[in-house]
């Protein structure tokens, strides 16, 4: 019944995903993907795959970064330098998988930053 649950929570995040591309302005883009980021974590941690779980936390985070990046805290470069270190010390030792997905999040991060 667990896994049940947790593949309805899955589909849930990855329906908001989708919609995220649906979104015209990037606060509403981000505000939707931090939703599908807490379904992708409860997802996770309903099947037991807790490092999953703490990826997903990681993106969670960085996403409340970005949201707020009109905000005097979330403006400083130091997040940028923050992501990238999480990101590269939670693909230690690494799959080809697990390398991808940290480069994909390597350059979403630097991307978000950019003010344009």
């Amino acid at each position: 019944m667990v896994e049940t649950v947790a593949q309805i929570v899955g589909f849930g995040g990855a329906a908001l995903n989708g919609l995220s591309f649906q979104q015209k302005k990037r606060k509403g883009i981000i505000g939707v993907q931090i939703g599908a980021a807490v379904l992708f974590i409860i997802h996770y941690i309903l099947l037991g795959a807790y490092t999953g779980a703490a990826l997903n936390f990681i993106g969670l985070l960085r996403s409340i970064v970005f949201i707020n990046n009109d905000k005097k805290w979330a403006k400083s470069p130091v997040w940028l330098g923050v992501s990238v270190v999480i990101s590269a010390i939670s693909s230690v030792p690494g799959s080809v998988a697990q390398v991808r997905e940290s480069t994909n999040a390597y350059l979403n991060t630097a991307k978000s930053l950019d003010k344009n």
